[in-house]
């Protein structure tokens, strides 16, 4: 396939653009067909072109045979469906107890409410439910999380979805004989509540709460002060047994750390930071935002287009138009720009289109001496008459 979905810039990404990027991280692309991981093919290939393919085992004849067409609505509705039941394990540190963290899909929801589907908790399998609560919109909310706390015997954690014929077998921590990295949601120290990390990928300056069975592999991380940070080694009843948990932030890479996370099964990796410089940015629902046309940015790696920093949003694309219209028609060539509100100075000039740029790019062709067919090939156009209205329009334009 020439195209698959980039979860981290949410948006469809091109084959070509990642080869010529060089990033193919685990986890990041989506077949914009059936939502499950791809990764990309023959890179460095010169005799065939760069493409997705799914992961070996994981293939699909129709997935395969497709060719990029989807485009972005395409590419959300498959992410969606690798989201419909959603689940992470939490550990709460203040209250030393696990939880799991669940979520439906609109269309999930909808469907186990007319079901009367049951959510059920067991601690293992053969072992009776000892939790029961409906899926109805009373209980869920659409993409919604819902916190439930886990009583767990052993490492293991089974949950179904009665009257859908859905169950989900869960292991709290990674592996019981080595420590798991759970990453607290916030940089605060104080914060309470840890996220199990999945991908296996530990960065630099981050806090995790590190918890393992044997409390020797969590005293191995002290030998490496002081590029890791430990805090006071606590003991947790869970599982039946004690096992043991502490905060730990990793500074610096050296080759002893690096080797020691990777017998434990996780890659150490640097983390990156991007500092907006100016003009000031303000805080929305957790994300940075700025009014202003341009923003100085200073950043510790590579910014890559449509690999890392997306360079066509939306917002860029009317400020791009604004200028246009605003600042280079009316302000350098003198033209005057008709609108039925008289109000549209004071909000974004929502009735401009790209075919609108486009249309008086041809006329200023046809003016400066263009023929009618060099500005039908550049207009993309199949028959000429279908651009016989750019020389129209030159009929009605001011002599220079």
């Amino acid at each position: 396939m020439l195209q698959a979905f980039d979860t981290i810039m949410q948006c469809a990404i091109s084959a070509q653009e990642v080869s010529r990027n060089n990033i193919d991280e685990p986890f990041r692309y989506e077949c914009l067909c059936c939502g499950e991981e791809v990764h990309i093919a023959a890179a460095g290939s010169q005799k065939k072109s760069p493409h997705f393919r799914h992961l070996r085992g994981n293939s699909d004849k129709d997935c395969e045979l497709y060719l990029g067409s989807m485009g972005i609505e395409g590419a959300i509705i498959a992410a969606r469906k690798r989201s419909h039941n959603h689940s992470e394990i939490f550990f709460d540190i203040s209250q030393k107890a696990f939880f799991i963290s669940i979520s439906f899909s609109e269309e999930k929801l909808n469907e186990y409410d007319c079901k009367s589907c049951v959510l059920e908790f067991q601690a293992g399998y053969g072992i009776p439910a000892y939790e029961s609560v409906k899926i109805t919109r009373t209980n869920f909310t659409p993409d919604n999380p819902v916190l439930f706390p886990l009583r767990l015997t052993s490492n293991d954690c089974v949950i179904s979805v009665v009257g859908a014929g859905i169950r989900a077998h869960y292991k709290i921590l990674k592996q019981m004989e080595f420590p798991t990295f759970f990453k607290i949601q916030t940089s605060d120290k104080s914060s309470n509540r840890a996220k199990r990390h999945t991908d296996g990928i530990i960065y630099t300056n981050t806090h995790y709460y590190v918890l393992a069975q044997q409390k020797s592999y969590i005293e191995k991380l002290l030998h490496y002060a002081p590029e890791v940070s430990l805090g006071d080694i606590e003991e947790i009843e869970s599982f039946g047994q004690t096992i043991f948990g502490a905060m730990a932030v990793i500074s610096s890479i050296t080759i002893d750390i690096r080797d020691t996370l990777r017998f434990f099964g996780y890659s150490l990796v640097k983390s990156e930071q991007v500092t907006a410089l100016w003009p000031p940015v303000f805080s929305v629902d957790n994300a940075l935002c700025c009014n202003a046309r341009q923003l100085f940015l200073c950043s510790s790696f590579e910014l890559c287009a449509k690999s890392n920093i997306s360079c066509e949003p939306y917002v860029n694309l009317v400020c791009c138009l604004r200028i246009f219209y605003a600042d280079i028609l009316v302000n350098q060539m003198g033209y005057s720009i008709v609108s039925e509100s008289a109000e549209w100075r004071k909000r974004e000039i929502e009735f401009i289109h790209l075919a609108d740029t486009r249309h008086v790019a041809m006329i200023n062709l046809i003016l400066q001496g263009g023929t009618p067919t060099l500005a039908m090939l550049l207009a993309g156009h199949a028959d000429i008459t279908i651009s016989s209205h750019y020389s129209n329009s030159t009929m009605t334009c001011p002599a220079h």
